[in-house]
């Protein structure tokens, strides 16, 4: 499948952020 680079990288950033917080 095609995974969209933005997608990916907003994931990342948002998994980052949360792990952070928590």
């Amino acid at each position: 499948g095609h995974i969209d680079p933005g997608a990916a990288s907003a994931v990342t950033v948002i998994g980052a952020m949360r792990s952070s917080l928590n």
